[in-house]
């Protein structure tokens, strides 16, 4: 069987998600360009499945919302919110199976994003899955791959769901709210 020689394609990426692609690359004793593809492979494999354009944007605009909203929550505990302006991003050269790299291009096109947005998105939803995953020392890279296919599968299907749930109920449910809920309760 011929080996599909790979793309290297330049992305801009949060340096914040550089950092954890880093730590569980290095945990998994992987490369940070194997780590990439392979989250980029299962949650593009997870976003096709969803038919709906509108769900998929929806879901993406909420995680981020999500993000933004946890980061703030935690600084407020710690009563300091630091802003670093001079982390703006990182260029980062990868290197990505040419077939997947025109199905991204093409998915990212249909939701009216960039590449490097796109990409993002992906790599940013998967990794929060990440820190569930228990990595014992070397471990077989097929066992990996499987258990984040099954791990980053799983929360993508959670998170469709949340937000066909929203637009049918037309609210969304954010962190603030389940903290508030906890609370009264």
């Amino acid at each position: 069987m011929k080996k599909t020689r790979k793309t290297i394609v330049t992305i801009w990426i949060n340096p914040e998600i550089l950092d954890k692609l880093d730590k569980f690359a290095k945990k998994a004793n992987i490369s940070r360009s194997q780590l990439i593809h392979n989250l980029l492979t299962i949650g593009y494999d997870e976003i096709n499945l969803q038919k709906n354009l509108g769900i998929i944007k929806l879901t993406l605009s909420l995680e981020r919302l999500q993000a933004k909203i946890a980061k703030l929550l935690s600084g407020a505990k710690k009563k300091i919110v630091i802003v670093d302006p001079n982390k703006k991003g990182t260029n980062l050269s990868i290197r990505i199976d040419p077939e997947l790299m025109k199905k991204i291009d093409a998915l990212a096109n249909k939701l009216s994003m960039s590449r490097s947005i796109f990409i993002e998105y992906l790599l940013e939803i998967s990794i929060k899955e990440l820190k569930y995953i228990n990595f014992p020392g070397i471990i077989d890279s097929a066992l990996l791959i499987r258990d984040l296919n099954d791990k980053i599968s799983e929360a993508w299907k959670k998170l469709f769901k949340k937000s066909e749930k929203a637009l049918k109920e037309k609210e969304v449910i954010t962190k603030i709210d389940e903290n508030l809920e906890e609370n009264n309760n």
